[in-house]
């Protein structure tokens, strides 16, 4: 087959495919795509259509905005963690966690339920006789 079959063959199976994007796959520069385009009478350009979906829930939005709601906003940043001292639940960012869970650090709910742990676990290195 030759470049110019494996174009119009491209432009058939997906019509919305980039010229840009049939360039990269038959490693051929992108102005030979676009004339092959014009001269078989193939669209040059396509049309992306405005779509935009919510990234966490999928629901359509009307403007280009990542969320449909502050709730899903939320769902998207923030993640409950259970206290390493089983005190409950910490709302958290998701990426200090993440970062958290790189370094090999423990999650608490503040100072004092840390404190607490350690005193249980390590208490020769709170100042404790064990």
């Amino acid at each position: 087959m030759t470049t110019r079959e494996y174009i119009k063959q491209m432009r058939r199976e997906d019509p919305n495919i980039r010229a840009t994007h049939i360039a990269d796959l038959l490693q051929i520069s992108k102005a030979r795509v676009g004339k092959i385009l014009a001269e078989e009478k193939l669209p040059t350009r396509i049309s992306i259509p405005n779509y935009y979906a919510c990234i966490v829930c999928g629901i359509d939005v009307e403007r280009p905005i990542n969320f449909c709601s502050p709730e899903c906003r939320e769902k998207h940043f923030y993640i409950y963690v259970n206290c390493v001292n089983g005190d409950g639940k910490i709302k958290m960012r998701r990426n200090m966690y993440e970062r958290k869970i790189q370094k090999g650090e423990m999650s608490f709910h503040n100072h004092s339920c840390m404190f607490k742990y350690l005193w249980k676990t390590k208490p020769s290195e709170m100042g404790r006789a064990a």
